[in-house]
């Protein structure tokens, strides 16, 4: 009996250092990906191309984790969590009366801070410059935009906006925060600071969601019903450029050589445009796995998500020639890459 008391006691002391371990799997580079019909991340090696982890994040019942947001620091990570599915349209809330929430979760622990009860589904979730707060819009009828406290989930503000506003964003330089509302034909603009609408720019009927443009000054529109882009020049609150397509646009970027990427809704294809003079040419049309819902630019790739496939195609940034595919958790619908 006198050798266990030890043993024990070495067993506890053990158990309890390894319980207070930071664990090492964000700890370094990583690209994540958001799995939505499962609520995890996929941590990707950006080296090997390898899922390194897969991470299941706390989250309320019933609920498919959609987007992410990142801290300017990259310490911390903001989630929608609404209660409804994304992946399936959006037209299925309007018959709905869906709660969604806001994950707060923090790289080095790997745990939640916190979880902040939204009181509709909610599209994404995204902190200030500052990372003191965190912005998330209703996308209901009666649309709103609300303002939390990062530290400690006490609401700051409530803006009301047009119907069903969908992905909120930042603008570069921090100044305005925009989205579009769906059921309007108007860029919201927000100032940052005293949180009041300053414009609602004209845009195309029924816009989809705004995504990040080639600079600080500008972000796009995307239109998947007129099947257009709008470019909204932030310094002047106008549309200054438009291009229409002959298949509906989804996610849209500037790669860093100045094309313009662009995923097709209900195809599976990648377009890519380049600017002549002032005319737009489609120059690439890359085919890809099904779904194709959000890329990034890493180095001199293409990261691209497919939500209803579970991958991650790379693709040549020169060539536009498919390197790897990898498997993923459930519906994927957001990537990041965190240094």
């Amino acid at each position: 009996m006198r050798f266990i008391y030890p043993a024990l006691f070495l067993l506890l002391t053990a158990c309890e250092r390894n319980s207070t371990e930071i664990p090492a799997t964000l700890q370094q580079p990583s690209v994540l990906v958001v799995n939505g019909g499962e609520n995890s991340l996929s941590v990707i090696d950006p080296d090997t191309y390898e899922e390194r982890d897969r991470l299941f994040i706390s989250a309320p019942y019933n609920t498919f984790i959609h987007h992410i947001g990142v801290s300017t620091d990259q310490r911390r990570f903001a989630f929608a969590l609404p209660e409804y599915d994304f992946s399936g349209g959006h037209d299925g809330l309007h018959n709905l009366q869906a709660g969604g929430h806001v994950v707060v979760f923090n790289r080095d622990t790997q745990k939640n801070e916190r979880t902040i009860s939204v009181p509709f589904a909610n599209h994404n979730a995204v902190f200030s410059s500052d990372g003191s707060e965190i912005w998330t819009g209703l996308v209901s009828h009666s649309g709103r935009i609300m303002v939390y406290n990062s530290s400690n989930g006490s609401l700051i503000r409530e803006i009301t906006v047009g119907a069903d506003p969908h992905e909120v964003v930042f603008s570069g330089d921090g100044r305005y925060v925009l989205v579009t509302c769906m059921e309007s034909s108007f860029l919201t603009v927000i100032d940052a600071a005293t949180k009041k609408v300053l414009r609602e720019v004209k845009v195309d009927p029924f816009p989809t969601n705004v995504w990040p443009g080639k600079d600080a000054g500008q972000v796009i529109v995307e239109n998947a019903n007129q099947k257009s882009l709008n470019f909204v020049n932030l310094d002047e609150l106008r549309v200054t450029e438009h291009i229409d397509f002959s298949f509906s646009p989804g996610f849209s970027a500037f790669s860093p050589d100045g094309d313009l990427w662009i995923c097709a809704k209900g195809q599976n294809y990648l377009y890519v445009y380049r600017k002549n003079g002032t005319k737009w040419e489609m120059k690439h049309q890359i085919a890809t796995e099904n779904d194709p819902h959000q890329f990034m630019f890493l180095k001199d790739k293409v990261w691209l998500v497919n939500q209803k496939q579970n991958t991650v195609e790379i693709f040549s940034l020169e060539t536009k020639q498919k390197i790897k595919g990898i498997s993923t958790g459930l519906k994927p619908n957001a990537i990041v890459y965190i240094p």
